[in-house]
């Protein structure tokens, strides 16, 4: 299994690949994941599904 790994506090452009690897999955990942004050990784495999999300 293929994995994404985008940690979102790095960059501006790692946090629009987050959001968008989230939107596959739906808008409660996006609400989840994308929010850059609280840092969330997201673990997204190749299917789209997420595979975790970390703090």
């Amino acid at each position: 299994m293929v994995t994404g790994k985008t940690n979102i506090r790095e960059k501006s452009g790692q946090k629009i690949r987050a959001i968008i690897m989230a939107k596959a999955v739906g808008k409660s990942a996006v609400k989840k994941g994308a929010n850059p004050k609280k840092g969330k990784k997201i673990t997204v495999d190749k299917t789209g599904k997420i595979v975790k999300i970390d703090k």
